[in-house]
């Protein structure tokens, strides 16, 4: 899991900076998490997270309670918020926490927003416990197509784990997800159906792939520096 730079994002785009954060895969927290801890998270307007797993969602909602608190605690603390019911917002609305599968709940997040967005696709099965199988292993393509049709069109995209495409990872002889069905071809491909220029780069900022693609607007108006740190 990466975190974007906020600070370069700004200074980049100037006015057309998104101001909206839209996360995939929260799992206990996230870069939403990372963003309170940081200081960044004061960059955004509206921070969307969307998480399959019931009990990483009790985690997560708790720990940005703690946070809305302001006060000191164990920010790996695993206490769950038993209150909380597929959705809740924190900090007056500004960051929430959305239960179910994001190929589905992400077209409830696109009904609330009319702006450009970045959005940091990082939902999937694995190995790590926590992490939970849904009807498909990755909701990539389905995020996609939902962002594609979505009404506004210049959208930052970040897909975390890139490396995974087209693999299957296993643990202990057990396929734990399968990536077989969703290629790196498959993704570049549904992304030129997208109505804007988009430049695509597959990075390595963590060590492992990630594909990035920010309208090529933006890039002619700028520099073509990372965006992430």
């Amino acid at each position: 899991m990466g975190h974007i730079n906020t600070e370069y994002v700004e200074t980049l785009l100037n006015e057309k900076r998104p101001k909206v954060f839209v996360e995939t895969g929260t799992f206990k927290g996230g870069i939403p998490q990372r963003m309170l801890m940081d200081g960044t998270f004061d960059k955004w307007d509206k921070v969307y997270t969307i998480e399959l797993n019931n009990e990483m969602c009790k985690i997560a909602s708790k720990r940005y309670s703690l946070f809305e608190k302001g006060q000191p605690f164990n920010t790996d603390t695993d206490e769950k918020d038993e209150s909380f019911n597929q959705r809740k917002e924190f900090f007056g609305g500004k960051l929430v926490l959305i239960q179910g599968d994001s190929g589905e709940k992400l077209k409830e997040v696109l009904s609330e927003v009319d702006e450009p967005m970045v959005f940091w696709l990082d939902a999937h099965a694995g190995a790590k416990e926590g992490y939970e199988r849904g009807e498909v292993d990755c909701p990539l393509l389905q995020e996609l197509e939902l962002i594609k049709n979505h009404k506004i069109k210049n959208h930052f995209i970040a897909v975390d784990d890139a490396n995974m495409l087209g693999q299957i990872q296993v643990k202990d002889g057990e396929t734990v997800c399968d990536y077989t069905s969703i290629t790196m071809n498959k993704v570049t491909e549904k992304m030129s159906q997208f109505e804007v220029d988009y430049t695509i780069d597959i990075t390595k900022p963590f060590g492992q792939d990630m594909l990035v693609a920010i309208p090529q607007e933006v890039i002619t108006a700028g520099s073509n520096d990372n965006w992430w740190s």
